[in-house]
């Protein structure tokens, strides 16, 4: 059996893990100068183009796209939080260095570089992957906002190379995996705090949910609301619980769901539950 890809594509940084079929996540990683880090930063960068030279300049992504931003003398297009655009139709493409780039052909960018290093990684095809997704896109107003972003971020997978394209709701993935720490029941809400969008699920978890095998999910919600420092992280009256083995930060956050994603995959054996949710709105929810 192929492993399983869990892809977190997140508006300031993204990660990617591989989940074997005892449901071990590992997480890829990247150089960043002297230090080797799991979370990949979502921006790209394109040179300033050189009349002088037939040679066509690199289009970098990642840390290696902040570090040949800041050595440029002559300083060429930065795009940040490109994520955030996935929702609005009044962003179709833009020209760069002389070529036009779709919204999606930018995104691919990232993704491709993110597919590549699991595959030398990993030595795995990478052909199927499961991207996390926000309960509510950044700038959708509507049900057809909702669906042009995730068609537009299918297709950006699919540019990236990836064959077979499934989606959860990132704060469900947490859920999952939380839950595999549990040897009662509890009832949690799940947060996670990104860089574009905050969203939450209120989650019946444990051995007796599992056991009777009905859905854990009671509710989901989520605002494009972001917080500067991202969190996910476990709800008990009393007391915030951290991921295990994982420090506070933005960096084990992003770490942390894309691991979500790839073993909460593998441990439903990639049957994805149809992308149907109600919005729950108790106290702090509003």
């Amino acid at each position: 059996m192929e492993p399983v890809i869990g892809l977190d594509f997140g508006t300031t940084n993204s990660a990617i893990a591989v989940a074997d079929s005892d449901r071990q996540a590992t997480l890829a990683t990247f150089a960043d100068g002297s230090s080797t880090i799991t979370n990949f930063r979502s921006i790209l960068y394109f040179p300033a183009r050189d009349r002088s030279s037939p040679q066509k300049a690199e289009t970098q992504a990642g840390p290696e796209a902040i570090n040949s931003y800041l050595d440029a003398d002559t300083k060429g297009r930065l795009i940040v939080s490109i994520k955030s655009y996935l929702a609005s139709p009044l962003f179709t493409s833009t020209s760069i260095n002389g070529r036009n780039y779709t919204l999606e052909d930018l995104i691919a960018i990232i993704l491709r570089r993110l597919r590549t290093t699991a595959m030398e990684q990993f030595g795995t095809s990478a052909s199927q992957v499961v991207l996390g997704r926000p309960v509510r896109f950044s700038g959708a107003e509507d049900e057809a906002g909702e669906q042009l972003a995730l068609q537009r971020l299918t297709t950006a997978a699919e540019l990236a190379g990836f064959k077979q394209v499934s989606f959860e709701l990132e704060p469900v993935a947490a859920a999952y995996q939380y839950e595999t720490q549990l040897d009662h029941d509890e009832l949690v809400l799940i947060g996670d705090f990104g860089g574009g969008t905050s969203d939450f699920t209120l989650a019946r978890l444990g051995p007796g949910r599992k056991k009777a095998g009905h859905s854990p999910v009671l509710g989901t919600s989520g605002v494009a609301i972001a917080g500067v420092v991202t969190v996910n992280l476990a709800y008990w009256p009393g007391q915030l619980l951290l991921p295990a083995g994982s420090v506070s930060g933005q960096a084990a956050a992003l770490s942390f769901t894309a691991s979500c994603l790839a073993s909460s995959a593998a441990a439903r054996s990639l049957v994805m539950p149809s992308l149907r949710w109600r919005r729950c709105a108790p106290s702090g929810l509003r």
